[in-house]
């Protein structure tokens, strides 16, 4: 993934592993978008980062998106610069984390 230009997300199945993994790597992913959350994870992660450029709503339009990031390395360069720049937005998030430790803690030191 750090030596490719650009990945285009699996159709009909977005992988969450692949994609965290490629946004780790700064590498530009074209996603679509879907109504069927086994296809919208690499999508909801995108627009999380504000990475929504990159998701297409089409097949078509996801194709066009990609050979404009191959084709142009301001279009790469932006999109890398925007999830360097997000990171944290991902990987540095405790969310329901720490209540959910408190929850754990409370039922194990229950009297």
């Amino acid at each position: 993934m750090r030596h490719a230009d650009a990945m285009l997300d699996g159709l009909n199945f977005s992988g969450f592993n692949t994609a965290i993994k490629a946004i780790e790597c700064e590498l530009p992913i074209i996603s679509l978008s879907s109504v069927y959350l086994r296809e919208n994870f690499s999508a909801g992660l995108l627009q999380t980062i504000g990475c929504s450029d990159v998701v297409a709503g089409n097949l078509d339009e996801a194709l066009l998106q990609l050979l404009s990031v191959l084709d142009s390395k301001i279009a790469s360069s932006s999109i890398k610069d925007k999830m360097r720049a997000s990171k944290d937005i991902l990987f540095d998030r405790l969310g329901a984390m720490p209540s959910f430790e408190n929850f754990i803690l409370s039922v194990v030191l229950h009297d």
